[in-house]
């Protein structure tokens, strides 16, 4: 709000016309208050309800990765074994984001 202020006074602009700038901006941030809350809330009652296991797998099925084959290729791995996970190159890196190595 201060940065405002100073913005239209620099500007020449009244302080009137600052003070109805800033009062528009506190405005709208508390008319998208609610809307925020409720998808931060929407949100987290969503996760709760899901199991542990489809918390794992809610992001490499969200991007359209069918996770049983990530399971069978987990089954042949053995436990003390090394591995690693590779990407092609026409992989999106967003996408391989959703795994957690």
């Amino acid at each position: 709000m201060l940065l405002t202020v100073h913005l239209c006074r620099r500007s020449g602009s009244t302080v009137q016309a600052a003070t109805a700038l800033a009062a528009a901006l506190v405005a709208s941030s508390l008319a998208v208050a609610p809307v925020t809350a409720w998808a931060v809330i929407s949100d987290l009652r969503n996760a709760r309800e899901l199991t542990a296991r489809e918390a794992e797998r809610s992001g490499p099925e969200g991007e359209g990765l069918d996770t049983a084959v990530v399971d069978r290729l987990a089954a042949l791995i053995p436990r003390d074994a090394t591995h690693a996970l590779a990407f092609s190159p026409r992989v999106h890196p967003d996408h391989a984001l959703v795994f957690r190595l």
